[in-house]
């Protein structure tokens, strides 16, 4: 399950940003709070917006911070940043160029009543501000319809070199994976939750390591779980990336892995592993997930906007039948 501030660093990342941390006192009354903040960046738009995330506040205080939160938005308007635009030729300009549209976008952890919010939203009404608020509320209902599509299988000496970056990577695309910095939590049965997410998954990224091809306990158990249910479901399920190994040491672990199209692991393109990856599991209407997954290089605009198109079918689909309670 992903918390609000899973979805501070994941929403909202379609945008260049400018990340910051600062201290804020609201009162004299009041303890200092540690606010983590972004302003967001669109050339094409002309428009620049703010976010905040804010950590477990009583309600007293957090409003009394919410209505400190002008002065917070005033420096970071206040520092030039460069920002560039996503189409080819990639203008730049300055983010003072843009127009700040006054939204704001506010990540806590507390969760607050309609009148609360309603408060709030006046607070920083006074400033020109408009208030977007989003609890703990507003993750729950994100995670209710939001499936993984992906389960990320790893070998926990792999965790911050690989994994963890390639789940980001792809939340921001959004292709949400099954991770369990994401999806356990303090308490959580382990095997439980694992046999889980491999079940809903629809597919299974093995992240080959020599740590991961020595592992004879949750990594060994994953793989012939993932096995099991693609002799059972009579389809391609795994996806695997080799991580400083080679495919002689890939065939010694399976032969079933062996005779699969692998990804070598770079983190200098983890942006195109990511991409490719979205691609194998977001695309919809292709009877042939090899053929879908191997294609790379130059495309048609005829290709291009199928491509496109199947990426926002499979994500309303998804989304769809997530809601309904049925298996896409």
């Amino acid at each position: 399950m992903s918390s609000i501030r899973d979805y501070f660093n994941s929403d909202l990342m379609g945008n260049a940003c400018e990340a910051s941390t600062f201290s804020l006192r609201p009162a004299p009354n009041c303890a200092e709070v540690i606010i983590h903040a972004r302003l967001h960046l669109n050339i094409e738009a002309n428009a620049r917006f703010v976010s905040f995330y804010l950590p477990p506040i009583s309600t007293p205080d957090l409003l009394a911070v919410i209505g400190a939160l002008g002065d917070a938005v005033d420096l970071l308007l206040e520092k030039p940043v460069a920002v560039q635009g996503v189409e080819k030729h990639r203008e730049t300009a300055s983010s003072s160029d843009l127009r700040f549209t006054g939204r704001v976008f506010i990540y806590a952890e507390t969760e607050l009543t309609k009148d609360e919010v309603a408060e709030a939203t006046q607070l920083l009404r006074k400033r020109g501000l408009f208030l977007l608020y989003r609890g703990p509320g507003y993750a729950l209902e994100r995670n209710t319809w939001r499936r993984p599509v992906a389960f990320i299988s790893y070998d926990s000496s792999d965790r911050d070199t690989v994994a963890a970056p390639l789940a980001e990577q792809l939340d921001r695309l959004h292709c949400r994976t099954w991770f369990d910095g994401y999806a356990m939590r303090a308490g959580d049965d382990i095997e439980r939750s694992i046999a889980k997410g491999l079940t809903d998954c629809e597919r299974c990224i093995l992240i080959l390591s020599e740590c991961y091809l020595a592992n004879q306990r949750w990594a060994r158990r994953e793989f012939d779980a993932i096995h099991a249910r693609e002799l059972r479901e009579g389809r391609s399920l795994m996806i695997p990336i080799r991580y400083g190994v080679s495919e002689r040491d890939v065939a010694k672990f399976s032969n079933t892995l062996a005779n699969r199209r692998s990804i070598d692991w770079d983190p200098a393109r983890i942006g195109d592993i990511a991409h490719d990856l979205s691609i194998a599991l977001l695309s919809v209407g292709r009877e042939d997930d090899e053929v879908r997954f191997a294609h790379r290089g130059p495309m048609s605009w005829r290709e291009y906007a199928g491509l496109r198109l199947g990426l926002t079918l499979g994500r309303v689909f998804r989304r769809f039948t997530a809601r309904r309670g049925a298996r896409p």
